[in-house]
């Protein structure tokens, strides 16, 4: 739980959450359900990776210099 609380910025909503808790360690998988209930939006990672995907795609077709591999792409991704 010590963790939680030095790797959040104080004042912030994450951090109240956490601090909502006691500091015991029955209460380390109740954070974090609590943080993905209320930050852990996968849907919109999911969107993002997808334009972030698409750009390179679009990039890579429109590149004078030919095509990537594909471990370059990847590379590009992360």
């Amino acid at each position: 739980m010590h963790y939680f609380v030095q790797a959040t910025v104080p004042s912030t909503r994450p951090c109240d959450i956490i601090n909502s808790f006691p500091a015991t360690g029955e209460n380390y998988e109740k954070v974090i359900q609590s943080l993905r209930n209320r930050f852990g939006r996968e849907e919109l990672f999911v969107e993002f990776y997808i334009r972030e995907l698409l750009g390179l795609i679009i990039k890579n077709v429109s590149d004078q210099r030919g095509n990537c591999s594909i471990s370059e792409l990847y590379d590009k991704l992360e």
